[in-house]
């Protein structure tokens, strides 16, 4: 049997877009996409909505990406439960040259309106999203932030302002990311957030 989250999960990804909630639980979809400094934004993240009790915050980099080939399987068949059509495998040359490794990522589309894919339909467009966030270089900064952040979800661009938290060599962020990451707790005052920040050639 195939779970209904699996068919969303992939069609979506097929469109380049991923499901999430909204911070008021409802399903919604959103776009893969590098933030950029035009976006609009959900909110400014500074000094007056971030807590700093528990500290200034964490940041991680991520030195090569987590994906640089992109599989996608055509033809499903349901009655035999497998893809009968072609594989299309889709490269981040830039990525794979630098990292002298695949990360690869596969995606298996089951919905019945799935059209055939062929040369002519430029699949490489189907990975470009993805590798324009998660082909390279990335970090993600994780903060406390304030309950008037609460309404700000998954995938919103966010701009951040921490002058203690080190960032692409240098101490201080100054940024627009987007949100990957983000908990709260009733018993708390506060939340916390991950933001993530594309490379800059994507940026």
């Amino acid at each position: 049997p195939v779970k209904l989250r699996e068919v969303v999960e992939h069609e979506c990804m097929m469109l380049g877009c991923f499901l999430t909630t909204t911070p008021n639980g409802t399903l919604t979809v959103k776009p893969i996409r590098a933030p950029v400094p035009t976006d609009l934004l959900a909110y400014v993240l500074n000094t007056a909505d971030r807590i700093v009790s528990n500290g200034f915050g964490s940041v991680e980099l991520s030195p090569d990406g987590f994906v640089n080939r992109f599989n996608v399987k055509t033809g499903y068949n349901p009655a035999e439960n497998k893809h009968e059509g072609p594989t299309f495998a889709l490269r981040d040359v830039r990525s794979i040259s630098r990292m002298r490794r695949e990360y690869e990522r596969e995606v298996k589309p089951t919905g019945s309106s799935q059209q055939a894919i062929t040369t002519e339909d430029q699949p490489e467009d189907i990975s470009a999203a993805l590798f324009g966030v998660y082909a390279d270089r990335y970090t993600v900064a994780k903060v406390d932030v304030s309950w008037r952040l609460f309404n700000t979800g998954i995938g919103d661009s966010v701009s951040l302002e921490a002058a203690q938290l080190p960032f692409r060599g240098v101490r201080g962020i100054n940024a627009t990311g987007i949100v990957v990451e983000r908990s709260w707790s009733v018993s708390e005052a506060y939340g916390s957030m991950s933001i993530l920040f594309a490379s800059e050639a994507f940026a």
